[in-house]
């Protein structure tokens, strides 16, 4: 189940609900009413954009807040013939959570917070009062989408108001509508640059197939291949597209949409299959290496 309700985690909701529905309605009363008939076809066009970003919004916000983000099955023992499951330990043991008292999936980290290990986590978001893990990342990532498309509509239509005011006389406003709206935009302002942000780095790291916990691990990596001439491979990256079908379906006309697209049960995950093919080569040459010191010398 989900995490209980606290009170940050209440105060982090309420503000979110209060950053999603004040600058809406500011919009509906100070731009849209003004502007546009709500019965013409002009207005139910410029109308229909904002409310169905704002009920996504929404309604993908609650499921990022209220779905389980994934958890270990209780007495779960890893798979002997995943090539990954003791890949990150130091002693080659399987990887074990002392404070769950039980053994780590891929991916799987244990959270302070939420005091349980999360599937593929991704990071603890207090604003959602829950791990972003496995089961709600999707939802996660469309929250985010929706926010930015949402806070873009409505920060230039308030431009776009705020100029025809000064140029236009029949659409002037009086002062207390444009300090209104610039209280908006300077809500809107930062918190725009955030979601927006926060977007793109999420977009980023499902490209590449990684998580926010990963991403320092990748680019170390990264940057060690690259100082020694050697060739780098992500062990779960499969492609950007494929690693777009991992995150968000097999089918593009719903990636849009937030239903659940997981047919995996987050305990395992497709590798790639030039890591693969290195950790092989790396297991054969050891193997040989072993082989010819076992050989007795000539004498």
């Amino acid at each position: 189940p989900p995490r209980k309700a606290t009170p940050l985690g209440v105060i982090s909701q309420t503000c979110v609900f209060f950053l999603i529905l004040f600058p809406f309605t500011g919009y509906l009363v100070l731009v849209h009413i003004p502007l546009f008939s709500f019965f013409s076809f002009e207005g139910i066009i410029f109308l229909s954009v904002p409310v169905f970003t704002v009920i996504m919004m929404i309604y993908t916000y609650l499921l990022s807040c209220y779905t389980n983000p994934g958890s270990v099955p209780e007495n779960w023992t890893p798979d002997s013939e995943d090539p990954l499951c003791d890949a990150n330990t130091k002693d080659g043991k399987h990887r074990f959570c002392n404070a769950c008292k039980q053994n780590k999936p891929q991916r799987t980290h244990h959270c302070s917070v939420c005091n349980k290990c999360v599937l593929r986590m991704d990071h603890h978001c207090p604003w959602i009062n829950n791990c972003v893990g496995f089961y709600n990342h999707k939802y996660f990532l469309l929250f985010l989408f929706y926010a930015s498309t949402s806070i873009t509509y409505c920060s230039t239509m308030i431009i776009v108001r705020l100029v025809t005011s000064g140029t236009d006389p029949q659409k002037a406003m009086q002062p207390w509508e444009t300090l209104s709206l610039i209280v908006i935009l300077t809500i809107l302002g930062p918190f725009g640059l955030m979601i927006i942000s926060l977007m793109f780095w999420q977009l980023y790291l499902v490209l590449k197939n990684t998580t926010t916990i990963e991403a320092t691990a990748y680019h170390r990596a990264k940057s060690y291949s690259e100082t020694n001439h050697k060739d780098f491979s992500w062990p779960y990256d499969l492609g950007w597209y494929k690693n777009l079908k991992e995150m968000f379906g097999n089918y593009l006309v719903l990636w849009l949409v937030p239903l659940n697209p997981r047919s995996s049960d987050g305990l395992k995950f497709p590798l790639n299959p030039e890591y693969v093919q290195s950790m092989n080569d790396r297991e054969l040459e050891v193997l040989t290496s072993s082989l010819e010191e076992s050989q007795p010398k000539d004498s």
